[in-house]
């Protein structure tokens, strides 16, 4: 039965599109982002945050049009994963790895913005645009970097990222109630031990 609702789309993409569309998983960010101190969970912000933080959000929200083509993935998938999610560290096993400061999750029916803040303070983005025509096309990483998406049931998604043909980290995100999400990680480093990381997530309420 299972195998009968499973579906995969591939990456593929222009680059001009791609800057475009990581131009929107900075707005998408910026929108959910009064201050760096938001970022960060403390007051930890500098003038320039703040002002890369307010000069996203001057950008016009118009180009959201560009990711029209994913509505057939919203469509398979429950709608409750769509929205801002943040991840509970407390909560979370990243199997012996270094807990991150924060972690944010943005889920929208054309697919994710995705940032982090590590455990050394660098911090880290990058979005997925999930399509019929574009498949899983990723934005922010390196050019031979690719994902695969299996849509398992309606509440199930699994990713599979790939450096070349070499499965980096396999991502099974399943929607538990409609405001947690589990995710688990099968991570494959080009260096070192393999690991598993067991995550949670709760969506962020709007107030």
């Amino acid at each position: 039965m299972a195998n009968t609702r499973r579906k995969a789309y591939y990456a593929r993409m222009d680059e001009g599109r791609k800057r475009v569309i990581g131009i929107i998983a900075g707005i998408i960010m910026a929108r959910n982002l009064d201050r760096a101190d938001d970022l960060f969970g403390g007051p930890q912000g500098s003038p320039r945050t703040d002002k890369m933080i307010a000069a996203a959000r001057l950008v016009t929200i118009g180009i959201m049009v560009l990711l029209t083509a994913g509505t057939a993935f919203g469509q398979q998938i429950d709608p409750a994963f769509r929205g801002v999610w943040v991840l509970n560290i407390e909560k979370s096993d990243f199997g012996g790895q270094p807990e991150p400061k924060m972690e944010q999750l943005n889920w929208t029916e054309h697919g994710w913005a995705f940032a982090m803040v590590r455990a050394d303070g660098e911090l880290y983005a990058d979005a997925s645009v999930i399509g019929d025509h574009h498949g899983c096309t990723m934005v922010g990483v390196e050019s031979n970097y690719s994902c695969e998406v299996n849509i398992v049931t309606r509440r199930h998604v699994r990713f599979k990222f790939k450096q070349g043909s070499a499965i980096l980290r396999t991502v099974e995100i399943e929607l538990l109630e409609n405001d947690t999400l589990r995710t688990t990680h099968h991570v494959t480093p080009s260096q070192g031990v393999p690991y598993v990381q067991k995550t949670i997530w709760e969506k962020q309420v709007r107030k």
